[in-house]
Order: structure tokens, then C-alpha cells, then sequence
């Protein structure tokens, strides 16, 4: 594992692996950042390998699901989402969670009623806030999973006219409101709304470029805009989304609150379009550290300009869920009254309604209106 500070471009090599685990060729494709650890997701590799990176200590994970046989090529990528981490199937039979907390794993395979899997079905997700969409690669649709319930939904089937794609798409950006896949051999950005699940395609292409194969291996999204990096590709494309844009981050929890210390949280924030499209949904999790119940915390979500912290807004939201050590909501506020620039979402608990609310996640978001232009 090579790590490169962004500030200096010094580079950092980890290699210090779990006792008993030998690393042969690929071991490894993708991992995720839970907010303290990156985790390593399994292609080869028989466990999943939890890095910290402040002190360099590996440890491994490999008491998979029973019943599951974890053969060669198993995974592509997985997605976090606050607590567990979900690993995207290639050639495994099914999606496999790990939580964090407890290092616990779980198999996820309802497959939708039709649904064939194939090797090297899919290659990537992104987690919306609730659901992860797993891209496909050889497989002829997107497979959504609810991340409560667990029942998968088959959408944006290839069209048969279309004829079959092998290694169609690599990867997938999330602007906080759409889908965007990033083709690889597939002929066109395929764009997939989060709520309604519609897709659209996207080939204009810029003057003089030209889509040939294995062009794109995955994209990122800035804040702004989508920029799909290039394998065989001569140039780095960037899309610039019509839509509001939103990014997520976590916040190290810095308090001296001994209860605070305790909670693990994330908050998104990202577009919606009720209030005619001026509005942002917030979704939230909180998980404690320690298995407590948390159903008599307060929660409150305030929202602040991002330079100066002034305070703009504030919520107390209802009809959140505590459930096996953790506490979730989701509420939907306008944008109308914010003038243009960026803000805050910041979510504040309190171990009851006296105690001082403590900042323990953040998140920023941007309201904005683009055309879709492709550079």
C-alpha cells in the first residue's frame, strides 16, 4: 500500500501485513475510507485487509458468510455507508458486508426476479445516502440494494438493439443526485436519476475526440463536476452536471464530551426536487462505538456558510430510528431562502435536552445551475 501525502507528494509505503496472510498477485481492486481506516477489498486475496493509516497496522478479515466460498476475482470495489462496508460481486455470488465495528459478515443475494449472474458482473458502486448501485461490467443490468432491508431492484437493462457489451462500464460517480457510469466499452455515459431510477445517455462527445475501447477506468466527482479517467482514453473528459451538487465528508471527533466520544456519525446532503429542485435532503447516522442504545439522544442539524460558520438554519429532526447501536433520520428543507454559495451541514448531538449539542460530522454542499457540457 503506497501512501502520498497531497500536501508534499511524499509517497509512504505500507506493507507490514496480518500474520498468516501472504500477498499474491491480484490481491486487491479497490477500497474504501471509513473515516479512521481504509479497507482493502478482496479480488485474489483470501481476507479483507483493515489498514491504519496513522500507525501503519494491517489486520485481516476472513470469517466470510456461511455458505460463501470466496474464489478468485471476488470482488470489485465496495462502498461505504456509514457503518458497513459493501463489496461489489465480480465473480463472488454474492454482495458481502462487513461491519466495522464488529468485523461481522453477512451475505446479500436476493437477486432480482430475471436476474442472471455472470463473471466479472460488476465493477464498482455508490451509495446514494440508502442505496448502492453496483455497476455493471459483463453484466446486462444496474443492481440497486437497499442498505435496510436488503432487497435488490434490477434497473437501466441494456436495450436489446443495443446488443451485448462485455466490460460495458468502469466505475460510477455520484453528484449527489444522479448516477453517472463511466464507460469503458459501453458507447455512451449512461446517467441514472437516484429517485425515479431513469436513465439517459450521454455521447457528445467533444470536437475530435473519439470513443474507442477501454476508454475510461472510473471517474470522480469534485463538487462540480464528473471527470472520467482514461485508460486507453487520449484525454481526461469532465461533465458539468444540471443539477445542485453536494459532497460528503466525515469529521474526526475531536470533543471532550465522554459521551461524544463514544459516536462514530455521517451526514449527507444532497439535492432534491420538491420546492421546485431548492431544497437539499439530509440523511444521517449515528453509531455507537460501545453497542449503546441511543435512543434518548437529541439530535439537531444546523446549517452554516462554510467560510464563516454563521448559522443559517437549524433543525430538530422527527421521526428518526434508533436501532442496534445506531440512530438514523432523514428530513427534506429549502434552499430557497440561502443565497448562492457554500454551506454546512453540520449534525449536533446531545445526551438529553439541558446538555450542550456537540458537533460530531459535517458536511458541504453548493447549489448550482449548469448545463450538461462534456470537456
Amino acid at each position: 500500500m503506497i501512501k502520498i501525502d497531497r500536501k508534499n507528494g511524499k509517497m509512504a509505503s505500507y506493507n507490514d501485513w496480518p500474520e498468516g496472510f501472504s500477498k499474491g498477485g491480484h490481491a486487491f481492486a479497490g477500497g474504501v475510507f471509513d473515516g479512521r481506516y481504509v479497507w482493502m477489498i478482496p479480488s485474489y486475496a483470501d481476507s479483507v485487509v483493515k489498514l491504519d493509516p496513522h500507525t501503519g497496522r494491517m489486520t485481516g478479515y476472513d470469517q466470510w458468510p456461511e455458505g460463501f466460498v470466496k474464489g478468485r476475482y471476488a470482488f470489485a470495489g465496495g462502498v461505504f455507508d456509514g457503518r458497513y462496508v459493501w463489496m461489489i460481486p465480480a465473480n463472488a455470488d454474492s454482495v458481502v458486508t462487513l461491519d466495522t465495528l464488529t468485523g461481522e459478515m453477512k451475505r446479500c443475494n436476493a437477486w432480482p426476479e430475471g436476474h442472471a449472474m455472470v463473471e466479472y458482473a460488476f465493477a464498482g458502486g455508490v451509495f446514494d445516502g440508502r442505496y448502492v448501485w453496483m455497476i455493471p461490467y459483463y453484466s446486462e443490468q444496474v443492481v440497486r440494494v437497499d442498505t435496510q432491508s436488503g432487497e435488490m431492484t434490477g434497473c437501466h437493462r441494456r436495450p436489446e438493439d443495443k446488443g451485448k457489451v462485455e466490460y460495458a462500464f468502469a466505475g460510477a460517480a455520484f453528484d449527489g443526485q444522479a448516477i453517472w457510469m463511466v464507460p469503458l466499452n459501453a458507447d455512451q455515459v449512461i446517467k441514472i436519476d437516484k429517485d425515479t431510477s431513469e436513465a439517459a445517455g450521454l455521447d457528445n462527445w467533444p470536437q475530435g475526440f473519439r470513443k474507442g475501447v477501454n476508454a475510461f477506468a472510473g471517474g470522480v466527482f469534485d463538487g462540480d463536476c464528473i471527470w472520467m479517467i482514461p485508460s486507453y482514453a487520449d484525454r481526461v473528459l469532465r461533465i458539468f452536471p444540471y443539477s445542485s451538487m453536494s459532497v460528503s465528508a466525515n469529521k474526526d471527533n475531536s470533543t471532550d464530551d465522554p459521551m461524544a466520544k463514544k459516536l462514530e456519525a455521517t451526514i449527507m446532503a444532497q439535492p432534491s426536487p420538491v420546492y421546485e429542485g431548492l431544497s437539499e435532503t439530509i440523511y444521517y447516522k449515528i453509531s455507537s462505538t460501545h453497542g449503546d442504545d441511543l435512543a434518548g439522544i437529541q439530535v439537531e442539524v444546523a446549517i452554516l456558510t462554510s467560510d464563516l460558520r454563521e448559522m443559517k438554519q437549524s433543525f430538530i429532526p422527527r421521526g428518526s430510528q434508533a436501532k442496534d447501536g445506531s440512530y438514523s433520520g432523514t428530513f427534506t428543507f429549502s434552499t430557497g431562502t440561502l443565497q448562492p454559495g457554500h454551506y454546512l451541514a453540520c449534525l449536533l448531538v446531545s445526551s438529553d435536552g439541558k446538555a450542550v449539542p456537540r458537533e460530531i460530522a459535517s458536511t458541504q454542499f453548493t447549489v448550482r445551475r449548469i448545463d450538461v457540457v462534456i470537456t
